[in-house]
C-alpha cells in the first residue's frame, strides 16, 4: 500500500511507482494529488498540443467519475472526446481521496486529416494550429488495446506493493524485458492470438459478415476471459466492452465506414454503457455492438461501388488538405488515371474534381465560420491555387461568395 501510519499517502512510494511505471513502459506519467494538482511526474511530450489541458485530461472530472462508480483502487481506462487514452488509478484509503496517477495519454490509430481538421472548428481553433495538432498527435505513442490489459494488470501490481525507494533500485533487466502476464500476477493467463482477432477484423465486414467469421469467433470465445478489474465484474465486464468497441469501430474504418461516424458512435456507446448497473445490460449492450456497425457499414456500402471508388473516397477523406489532383491519387492506389476517372463518373455519378471540390467546400464552411480564419487561410489550408480561385469554386458549390456566406451565417 502508498499509506504511511497516518494514513496519508506516501509521496515517496508515489515517486517511485511513477519512475518504475515510465521506465517499463516509455510513457508519460503524472500523480495528481489530493486537490487534483500535479505533483510528480516522469516523460513530456515531445510536442505539446495546442488545445486546452483539460480538453485532453481533466483530474477533477476523472474524479468525478471514478466516484459515481466506486473506481477507486482499481485502474480505469478514460477515453476522451479526441480519442486519446489514459490509464488512471484512483487511491482512497479511510473514506478519503488521495489523488490519482495517470499513464497516457497514448492512441490506437493515428486520426485522419479529416478529423484533425474538424477538431479545429469544435474547438475554435485557427488554421494555423493544424500543423502542430498533427505533430502532436504524431507523437503519441501508439498502442494495440491488448497492450490496455497488461499495463492495467502492471499498475494493480505495483499500487499493490510495498514501494520504499531504498528497496527497489531500477533494475535494467526489469526494466527492457517484455512484460508477459506471468510476470504480473505469478501465474500464466491465455489470451487469444492476436492473428485470431485479425482474422475476425478481416472477414467481420465481408459478403456474408458474422457466417464468414464464426469460425474465428468461436474460437476466440473459447479463451478464458481475463479480470479487467479485480474485484469488480461489472467494471470488468465493462472494460471489455470498451476494448471490443475500439476494435470492432476500427475494423468498421477499415471496411470503408468514415472514421467520424464510426468515432462519433464508438463514444455513444461507450457512455450508454458507462450507465449501466448489471452485468446482463452489458452483455446485451455487447451483443449489439457487432449489429450496430455492421448495419452501418452496410448502408455506406449498399450503393455498390467497387472497391476502386471505395479506395478513392476514402483517400480523399484521409488527405483532403492535398492537392489530390486525379494523377496523383492514381499513382497512390495503383490505378491508371483514365480507368479512375470513368469508373468514378459511372458509380458515383460526378466526375471526380467536381467530387473533390464538393468535399473541400463542405469542409471550407465549417472554418470560415471561425472569426480567426481568413478566406486566405482557409483557401491555402485546402491547397487551392490563390483565393481568388477557391472563391469561384466555393460559389459555385454553394451559391455564394465566402465573403457573403460568412456575412449570412455570422449575423
Amino acid at each position: 500500500m502508498q499509506y504511511n501510519q497516518k494514513g496519508d499517502i506516501n509521496l515517496e512510494g508515489i515517486k517511485r511507482l511513477i519512475q518504475l511505471l515510465y521506465y517499463t513502459t516509455g510513457y508519460s506519467v503524472v500523480f495528481y494529488n489530493g486537490l487534483n494538482l500535479s505533483e510528480n511526474q516522469a516523460g513530456n511530450l515531445e510536442y505539446p498540443s495546442p488545445l486546452e489541458s483539460p480538453l485532453h485530461f481533466n483530474p477533477i472530472q476523472v474524479q468525478k467519475i471514478l466516484t459515481q462508480n466506486n473506481l477507486y483502487n482499481t485502474v480505469y481506462t478514460y477515453q476522451n472526446t479526441l480519442h486519446e487514452y489514459y490509464l488512471v488509478y484512483g487511491f482512497y484509503h479511510k473514506h478519503k481521496y488521495h489523488g490519482q496517477i495517470v499513464l497516457g495519454p497514448m492512441i490506437t490509430s493515428m486520426p485522419n486529416e479529416q478529423f484533425l481538421a474538424q477538431l479545429l472548428t469544435r474547438y475554435n481553433q485557427p488554421l494555423q494550429t493544424f500543423d502542430a495538432i498533427k505533430h502532436y498527435y504524431l507523437s503519441l505513442p501508439k498502442v494495440q488495446t491488448v497492450q490496455f490489459q497488461y499495463f492495467e494488470a502492471l499498475i494493480q501490481h505495483l499500487t499493490d506493493y510495498p514501494l520504499k525507494s531504498r528497496s527497489l533500485p531500477v533494475d535494467s533487466t526489469f526494466v527492457h524485458r517484455r512484460i508477459e502476464p506471468k510476470d504480473i500476477d505469478g501465474k500464466s493467463v491465455l489470451h487469444h492470438p492476436y492473428q485470431l482477432e485479425k482474422q475476425l477484423h478481416q472477414s467481420l465486414f465481408k459478403e456474408g459478415g458474422l457466417d464468414s467469421s464464426q469460425s474465428a469467433i468461436n474460437k476466440i470465445l473459447s479463451y478464458p476471459k481475463p479480470s479487467l478489474c479485480e474485484g469488480n465484474l461489472l467494471r470488468s465486464n465493462k472494460n471489455h466492452f470498451i476494448c471490443s468497441c475500439t476494435n470492432v469501430c476500427r475494423a468498421a474504418i477499415d471496411a470503408g465506414l468514415d472514421s467520424e461516424t464510426a468515432f462519433s458512435v464508438s463514444d455513444q456507446l461507450i457512455n450508454e454503457v458507462e450507465k449501466l448497473t448489471t452485468i446482463d445490460e452489458v452483455s446485451l449492450a455487447s451483443g449489439r455492438l457487432l449489429a450496430i456497425y455492421k448495419d452501418l457499414v452496410k448502408k455506406h456500402i449498399e450503393t455498390d461501388l467497387t472497391t476502386p471508388v471505395r479506395q478513392v473516397t476514402k483517400y480523399v477523406e484521409n488527405h483532403i488538405t492535398e492537392t489530390l489532383s486525379l494523377n496523383d491519387v492514381s499513382r497512390a492506389l495503383g490505378y491508371s488515371s483514365k480507368y479512375l476517372s470513368d469508373i468514378f463518373l459511372r458509380e458515383i455519378g460526378t466526375k471526380y474534381k467536381y467530387y473533390v471540390n464538393e468535399k473541400k467546400i463542405a469542409l471550407a464552411k465549417s472554418l470560415l465560420l471561425n472569426p480567426d480564419n481568413t478566406i486566405s487561410d482557409v483557401s491555402h489550408y485546402l491547397n487551392y491555387c490563390n483565393p481568388s480561385y477557391f472563391g469561384k469554386v466555393f460559389k459555385n458549390h454553394s451559391g455564394l461568395s465566402p465573403k457573403s456566406y460568412i456575412s449570412r451565417h455570422t449575423n
